[in-house]
């Protein structure tokens, strides 16, 4: 009698453990500059909704495991437009980062505050 009640303590923890993990979602892709098309490494990835994010490696790509029921990704990058990509049933995609227009001003970033970078340099 005893085996019994241990086989089904058993397929019930395989039971939730397959329930859990179906809860889980796997996201892959690659992420590109939008003016040279290179890949970007370091790119931050935030998953919405949920604490878990990820960044790119040096070859633009990234994989990231998400709840199923997040259903946007953050990317963002300093110098591009952070970009929320609306998940689709897909398990794989292409992000292409936008760089923030400048006015063709360079700015120097001192640890007092900022100046023109005619005014420091020579």
């Amino acid at each position: 009698m005893k085996p019994i009640k241990y086989l089904g303590l058993l397929l019930s923890l395989l039971l939730i453990t397959g329930w859990a993990q179906a809860q889980k979602r796997f996201v892959t892709g690659k992420v590109i500059s939008q003016i040279d098309n290179q890949p970007l490494q370091g790119v931050s990835i935030l998953a919405d909704k949920q604490k878990v994010g990820g960044a790119t490696k040096e070859d633009g790509f990234f994989s990231i495991t998400i709840d199923k029921n997040v259903s946007l990704l953050l990317f963002s990058y300093m110098g591009y437009k952070e970009q929320a990509i609306t998940l689709t049933d897909k398990s794989t995609m292409d992000v292409v980062m936008v760089p923030v227009s400048s006015d063709g001003e360079e700015v120097v970033v001192s640890g007092y505050g900022t100046q023109k970078k005619s005014i420091v340099t020579g």
